[in-house]
């Protein structure tokens, strides 16, 4: 599994995860109206594996997962499940918000 993980600080305190598949940095992603833009910064980050990403995710407000890798990570820590998944161009992304 080979993981990119881009940590925004979005102010007082608060942290949102960018988390995506390392093969789909990079690319645009397009189907319809939907759009992943995986080549703008928001997703240029660090390698990075689970036991890296799991404590961040517990701490995070907020948390785009994108890739077939990066969803069943997000699965695994029990942040989504199979109803939250979103496809784009037949990827698998989701996103999560801690209220």
């Amino acid at each position: 599994m080979t993981l990119v993980l881009k940590r925004h600080d979005i102010g007082d305190g608060r942290i949102m995860l960018a988390v995506a598949d390392k093969l789909l940095v990079g690319r645009v992603l397009e189907e319809g109206e939907k759009r992943l833009d995986l080549a703008s910064p928001f997703y240029q980050g660090v390698k990075a594996s689970e036991e890296e990403i799991a404590p961040l995710a517990r701490v995070s407000f907020t948390m785009h997962f994108v890739g077939a890798e990066s969803v069943t990570l997000a699965k695994r820590l029990g942040l989504a499940d199979d109803s939250a998944v979103l496809r784009v161009s037949g990827v698998p992304f989701v996103q999560i918000v801690r209220m």
